[in-house]
């Protein structure tokens, strides 16, 4: 019964199964090694030995939290009903169902993911998104809250019925004590910064200033002929044409080069690359320190706030000293050790199904930030909640919002990668740009004729992310209206 299950008994069937389960796929991630980046020379590598031991344990310890939460609930499953029940506990059968618990509810993840974000999995499977393409054809949104919510709802009252029954036993403690403990750390990486920022706006007045309120919202790779453009007999940026027409529209703007470090020093500084001296975006530390007055600092001795955001495009924002008081950046991507640190695909594809959110951004950075993967609605959740901070305080404020969402390798968020893309087409790009997810892929595909490419799914995926960032501007200017 219950009560001859010791409290280290009772760890040691929740940790076990995740351990095993943690360890098979640290096997597997070394087995099939393949770091992000461009390739290592073994020499280098040497020198970053140590370093890449502490890197790897670390997001085993991860793998292995996120594991132990999940075999606890398997656990706490198969304990609701022993108490229901009045029935022995078998510890083979209590290994099974926390084995069953991680795999079941990694694959509503693996599935959330292959849905509402593939680029995701893309970017850290070993695999040919081709083989997952009958997975996503059965996946709906209806589904996925489906095989989320109706486990949850049963798991909630088995554990509801069992704790009535301990209450009338007085096992209150044995029960209730770990499970809220669980309970808290499960959700909150789940609460919403949205709610937050609103909740934080009916507390505090507004401030009226003189001086006007500035925010500025990019996205990187947007193609000017894509604003307006009509597809369908609508154009893809209906919210950003609404803008233009109250707005000043300014024709004659081109970038000095085509990359985006150079690009954003010009466009903060007003001055051109030879005068910056930043001519792409592999700058050496000291180059970092610019001698130039940018924008942020001219508007910081104005007594302006000034801040910037950005999802994984906007590691240059953080790399140059422009000036800006308050930074919500990614680190600089382009370094060997934030490389290392992201380690094998198996492993950082696990990790990343289950940090797609705060506590990913607080923890394990390297994994949130993962080149590629789009992170619109939660750039949107923090960008809205700047706006209510900012606008509650005394000074005006300069906020700058800069999105990768239109930004190789094209893989936008559920519903827009399908938007305008040809439904009969199964190839290698119908979630992103195939064969461009490595360095070394882009190098060579830059050598080969358009024909290597499936150019009319790449353009439609293309359109589809323009559409999303469009709906991302009018996200957030409904969020300064309100």
């Amino acid at each position: 019964m219950l009560y001859n299950i010791s409290l280290i008994s009772m760890l040691a069937l929740v940790v076990v199964p995740a351990l095993l389960f943690s360890l098979l796929i640290l096997i597997k991630g070394l087995l099939n090694f393949s770091r992000t980046g461009p390739g290592i020379k073994s020499e280098i590598l040497k020198h970053y030995r140590v370093y890449s031991i502490y890197a790897l344990l670390r997001l085993f310890l991860f793998v292995l939290i996120i594991n132990v939460f999940l075999s606890a609930i398997g656990f706490f499953i198969y304990l609701s009903v022993i108490i229901l029940f009045k029935s022995n506990y078998s510890p083979i059968v209590f290994t099974v169902i926390s084995f069953l618990s991680i795999g079941y509810f990694s694959f509503v993840q693996f599935c959330k993911n292959l849905l509402f974000v593939p680029s995701n999995i893309i970017l850290s499977s070993q695999y040919s998104m081709s083989n997952f393409y009958t997975l996503w054809q059965w996946l709906s949104p209806k589904k996925i809250i489906l095989m989320q919510w109706v486990p949850e709802i049963i798991i909630a009252f088995l554990i509801l019925l069992a704790g009535n029954t301990l209450l009338q036993d007085k096992s209150f403690n044995l029960f209730f004590v770990p499970l809220l403990l669980i309970f808290i750390v499960a959700i909150i990486p789940y609460v919403s910064l949205e709610f937050i920022s609103k909740l934080f706006s009916f507390m505090t007045n507004n401030v009226n200033n003189k001086q006007p309120n500035i925010i500025m919202i990019g996205s990187d790779t947007l193609r000017k002929d894509r604003v307006g453009r009509i597809r369908n007999t609508q154009s893809i940026t209906p919210n950003i044409d609404k803008l233009v027409k109250k707005s000043i529209s300014f024709e004659n703007c081109f970038v000095p080069i085509a990359r985006t470090a150079p690009s954003l020093l010009s466009f903060f500084s007003g001055l051109l690359p030879w005068r910056h001296k930043i001519r792409d975006n592999f700058s050496e530390p000291t180059d970092c320190q610019l001698d130039v007055l940018p924008m942020a600092k001219i508007l910081n001795n104005n007594r302006y706030t000034t801040a910037v955001i950005s999802d994984w495009c906007g590691t240059d924002l953080a790399k140059f000293n422009l000036g800006f008081q308050w930074q919500d950046l990614p680190e600089d991507q382009w370094n060997l050790r934030y490389f290392i640190r992201q380690g094998p695909k198996d492993i950082r594809l696990f990790l990343s199904l289950f940090l797609q959110n705060h506590f990913g951004r607080l923890f394990l950075p390297e994994i949130f930030y993962l080149g590629g993967v789009p992170k619109g609605k939660h750039l949107i959740q923090r960008s809205k909640s700047w706006i209510t901070q900012l606008s509650r305080q005394k000074q005006p404020f300069f906020l700058n919002i800069f999105f990768g969402t239109t930004h190789p390798p094209f893989g936008s968020e559920y519903p827009y990668y399908f938007k305008y893309a040809d439904p009969n087409y199964w190839g290698e790009s119908k979630f992103s740009m195939a064969r461009l997810t490595e360095p070394e892929e882009i190098i060579r595909s830059q050598k080969e004729p358009k024909e290597a490419f499936d150019l009319d799914q790449i353009i439609d995926l293309y359109d589809g992310t323009v559409t999303n960032f469009d709906d991302q501007v009018a996200d957030i200017l409904a969020s300064i209206k309100e």
